[in-house]
Order: structure tokens, then sequence, then C-alpha cells
């Protein structure tokens, strides 16, 4: 009987233990799926042109009329063209545009490897974010 007995309290620890398993995978594979795609470069259709257009989510820190540069350096080509939307769904020009924000970008690299941003959403500003333009070097 104690055999019995020991067997059903090793059977019902490994069964607990199992459970237990499931749900920590379970959590981990969430938490991965929602954190990969804020990481990673999304294609997109190609243009007309045959350029790929690409999505990205970064940290834009400074702004000209004819770039912008995010907080790692990296520098996108803008033009009057460019469509900036707010956290609110409305489109402004750049002069309005905050930084720094968190946003969306949607671009295309050129032939000469330079970035061309036809897209900003802003995901969030800032605290002490600022309209300010700037004369960014090329």
């Amino acid at each position: 009987m104690k055999n019995d007995v020991k067997g059903l309290v090793t059977m019902v620890n490994t069964t607990s233990f199992i459970k237990s398993l499931i749900v920590a995978i379970g959590c981990i594979c969430f938490m991965l799926s929602a954190v990969a795609p804020l990481s990673a470069d999304a294609e997109l259709p190609a243009g007309k042109d045959g350029a790929q257009t690409m999505k990205k989510t970064l940290t834009l820190q400074k702004k000209s009329s004819k770039m912008v540069r995010t907080f790692s350096g990296d520098v996108y080509a803008i033009d009057k063209d460019t469509q900036v939307v707010d956290t609110n769904g409305r489109q402004i020009k750049i002069d309005y545009l905050r930084l720094p924000c968190d946003a969306e970008i949607v671009y295309t690299t050129r032939s000469d490897g330079s970035n061309f941003v036809h897209r900003i959403q802003v995901l969030k500003t800032h605290q002490n974010s600022t309209n300010r333009m700037e004369d960014l070097p090329k």
C-alpha cells in the first residue's frame, strides 16, 4: 500500500511539474512574439520602380527639412511629400513633428544606398520633446 501511495504522489508531482512547464513555455513564447516585431524590419511589396519598401520602428532624435536622424545615428532622407502622422492619426507638417519620439517609418533604399522615408507614424513622443529644426550634416 505504501508503494501505491508513493507512486501516486510521484505521479501527481510529475503532472504538476509538466503543467507548470507548459505554462512557462507558453508565457515565454507570448513575450517573444510581442517583442519581435519591434526589432525587425518588415518588408512590404516592392514599389513600381522595383525598390523594396521596408517598415521599421525606431527612435527619431533630430530633424531638418531634408532628413531625420535616429537615436543610433542612422540618417533617413525626407522631402515635402513625406507623410507625417501624429499619435492621434492626424497628418501634420514635418515642422510640427516633436522629437525625440518613437515612430514607425516606411522607407525605401535608393540605388545609391541612402534611405528615403515615405511615411512617419508617431507612436510616442518623449518627455521634453521639441519641434526644433536643425541643420544636419550629411
